[in-house]
């Protein structure tokens, strides 16, 4: 969804993308009654806790929540992870504070749907929020918000105010099938004609939530729709598979040219193969091996501080990515515990300064609690962790075998030319404007066959 795109084929959706990339939808398995985990150690609970006050903070009066607590702009692909987040530290914490600010970004969300089922950006002007015209995708910001209405319900089983989101979670799935392609798969959105694997697994997760939801509000025909959509798009995304690479293509241009993936590349390359795991798009045991695969060519990828090479804008900061975490904990991969810490030192050292962004939080307190009872990945899947990582105060190391990364074999994909990405309004108290391609805020690609601008 919504970050920003490293690719020729990548929009400013990379860069909110890298604002998803750290958030696997973890969703909790159930619970008309909040209540704390037991036994689960104080200082995770603390943490998640952290985090979802920070998000709190982010919150606007009619429920919209904005990208940094300067509340200067809502992105709705963000908003609706941080909304996640709150719902899953509702679960874990007992507190329903967070699951009402969640349900409250849903009716939103609802609210400024538009009559295809789209919802733009917003900025503030003169203390009022106003549309900016335009988003970065149509596909991903209805697939999040259907996991958002989804998680919501799981922790509170509020079936009144679910039923009163029904228009809302029928117009998102029709959001979706705006641009969905008889192969399957979605172009970001009616102006932006790339298919993006990264996509493509936020928007299956999202027509599982449609259909989960619309079976609880006994609306048979859209529980079909959905999946029939979902199964769709996962015959799709098989199609992407490339033998020569053992990896997905990670885009499909307008032309049908598929985009391959060259490993050296953390973003959008190698990301979006832990994309796909983390989604459940990923059959056993191809899961496992693309997550080794990740693990050796990326093995910096959970040190946000560290260098990595980005598709058309050369080395940047790693920046968070939560979400390749939860790929590796649906895995069992041995390093998911110390992603986690790694992570969550590198947002606390930086005070959260951006580019770290509410959805960044939301995802992280995604990936915290994941070894708590009632994680589920975005497909619903429940994945047994069994041990939970202690919270680490301070970095904790991950193997790297190599520090700096080096400079990528030459690719038969043609090198694309970074597009601009604006940059949001900086607090007035003094909040950074992000430079593209830095920690949660990746550069806007322009596409390689060059589609309208997003």
């Amino acid at each position: 969804m919504r970050l920003v795109r490293s690719d020729s084929t990548c929009p400013a959706k990379a860069r909110r993308r890298r604002l998803r990339y750290a958030c696997v939808a973890l969703l909790t398995a159930s619970a008309a009654t909040l209540s704390p985990v037991e036994p689960a150690s104080a200082a995770l609970l603390d943490d998640i806790k952290s985090d979802a006050n920070w998000i709190l903070s982010a919150q606007l009066p009619d429920g919209s929540i904005a990208n940094y607590i300067d509340r200067q702009a809502v992105w709705p692909y963000l908003a609706s992870f941080a909304a996640m987040g709150l719902a899953r530290a509702a679960a874990v914490t007992g507190n329903k504070t967070y699951v009402a600010a969640a349900w409250q970004w849903a009716f939103w969300y609802q609210a400024h749907m538009d009559a295809r089922g789209f919802v733009t950006d917003y900025k503030m002007q003169n203390g009022t929020l106003v549309s900016t015209g335009s988003m970065d995708s149509t596909d991903s910001y209805a697939a999040t918000f259907l996991l958002a209405v989804r998680d919501a319900y799981r922790v509170t089983g509020d079936l009144t105010r679910l039923g009163k989101l029904q228009t809302g979670i029928t117009a998102a799935v029709g959001a979706i099938e705006a641009t969905q392609n008889p192969d399957g798969l979605t172009w970001a959105k009616p102006t932006w004609l790339v298919k993006y694997l990264m996509d493509q697994a936020e928007t299956y997760s999202g027509l599982l939530a449609a259909q989960s939801l619309a079976q609880t509000l006994k609306a048979s025909a859209l529980a079909t729709r959905a999946a029939s959509d979902a199964g769709k798009m996962r015959t799709g995304v098989a199609n992407l598979w490339n033998s020569l690479t053992a990896s997905y293509d990670w885009a499909v241009q307008s032309d049908a040219t598929h985009v391959s993936t060259d490993w050296s590349f953390l973003y959008p390359d190698a990301l979006s193969q832990a994309w796909a795991v983390a989604f459940g798009l990923v059959d056993s045991p191809r899961q496992s091996d693309l997550v080794t695969r990740f693990i050796v060519a990326q093995p910096n990828w959970a040190i946000p501080t560290a260098l990595a090479l980005f598709r058309g804008s050369g080395q940047q900061q790693v920046g968070y990515w939560p979400v390749a975490g939860v790929a590796l904990y649906r895995v069992g991969n041995p390093m998911a515990g110390a992603s986690v810490s790694s992570i969550r030192s590198a947002a606390i050292s930086a005070q959260r300064a951006w580019p770290f962004t509410t959805g960044d939080a939301g995802r992280l307190i995604l990936l915290e609690a994941f070894t708590l009872p009632g994680a589920v990945t975005f497909d619903a899947k429940t994945v047994t962790v069994t041990s939970s990582p202690s919270p680490s105060r301070s970095p904790t190391p991950l193997p790297s075998t190599s520090p700096t990364p080096t400079a990528p074999s030459p690719s038969p994909t043609p090198t694309p030319t970074p597009a601009p990405t604006p940059a949001p309004t900086p607090a007035a108290t003094g909040t950074p404007t992000p430079t593209p391609g830095s920690s949660s805020i990746l550069p806007s690609l322009s596409p390689i066959v060059s589609p309208a601008p997003r």
